[in-house]
């Protein structure tokens, strides 16, 4: 019987790179948190990301998606009505502070959007003879009046600009301009270059401190998407190893270590299980007591989008 071809996204790739066990527990095991809040600021990015696919890719006025979004979420969670309400304030006056910037800046002037929240799936064959499928999904791809040429623009939410400085060396949108390049090998069809659009976590009150609002553009060359694809090979074909490995049933203390960082203190899922591998503790008692199955690329889904376009388009 032939075996499933994987698929294997950059989040993954870099979930690999970071820390084996929170790849293990995510990718592997397909765990997540049991529903918690719908609230904070992962949840804020996320619905200020649907508002901004509504008016780039369906015409949709920006702060009437997030009060559709925030409404069914409050239908889902209505425990949480005065939390989500918070995050729609905040999420609100980022959203209309951004599209006053935009038109301010003529940020958008002279480009036409080709496709939101747009798909890229590549098919390849690892050094080892394994096929796997690479998947990619672009925030905006917009295309230039002026040449033809195409830009790629990813939307970040965050709390400063300190990453600025160091995006040339970020391996998402490598990797996205890379999966576009091998798509569309014309090279009037390739990346031209990559937009970072950074909204900060603000309210914009009089007491808050600007630029409230930045973008920083990067561009590869056939040098860096070459680098980056040979990267991505071996990095696939580690986790491919690994997968084959633990389905043997090798140790994951031994395939899949940790690899401790500054991440675990704020972001990781997994943070307060991750210890209780390593001391001899019920660790599957307690997986399953906090944890769910759940597909790592559920992501992908273009349900909401397409609620949201039915209720308000």
């Amino acid at each position: 019987m032939t075996e499933p071809v994987i698929a294997l996204s950059h989040s993954e790739l870099k979930t690999w790179t970071s820390c084996r066990r929170r790849w293990y527990l995510s990718y592997y095991r397909s765990l997540t948190p049991r529903a918690g809040k719908p609230t904070g600021v992962v949840h804020i990015g996320g619905n200020i990301h649907l508002a901004l696919e509504g008016h780039y890719g369906y015409n949709l006025d920006a702060l009437q998606v997030l009060h559709w979004a925030y409404d069914e979420l409050v239908t889902q969670h209505p425990g949480n009505e005065r939390d989500l309400s918070k995050d729609l304030d905040m999420a609100c006056a980022m959203v209309e502070g951004y599209l006053q910037w935009a038109a301010e800046t003529g940020l958008d002037a002279g480009l036409n959007t080709i496709a939101t929240e747009h798909e890229v799936v590549n098919h390849i064959t690892l050094p080892d003879g394994t096929p796997v499928s690479w998947r990619a999904k672009l925030d905006l791809l917009m295309r230039r009046e002026s040449d033809g040429r195409v830009l790629l623009r990813d939307f970040k939410t965050v709390g400063g600009f300190e990453k600025a400085a160091t995006l040339i060396l970020d391996t998402q949108m490598r990797f996205y301009a890379m999966m576009q390049a091998l798509a569309h090998p014309d090279p009037a069809s390739r990346v031209d270059g990559a937009q970072y659009l950074m909204i900060k976590r603000s309210k914009r009150t009089a007491r808050a401190t600007g630029p409230f609002f930045e973008m920083a553009e990067v561009s590869y060359n056939k040098h860096d998407l070459n680098s980056t694809y040979l990267r991505s090979l071996a990095v696939s074909q580690e986790i491919i190893m690994a997968r084959r490995r633990l389905d043997t049933g090798e140790n994951p203390l031994y395939v899949v270590y940790p690899i401790p960082s500054e991440f675990c203190s704020w972001g990781c899922s997994f943070r307060d299980a991750c210890p209780i591998h390593d001391n001899g503790s019920r660790v599957e008692d307690m997986l399953a007591a906090e944890f769910t199955e759940h597909d790592a690329y559920l992501y992908y889904d273009t349900s909401r989008i397409e609620r949201a376009v039915a209720a308000l388009g």
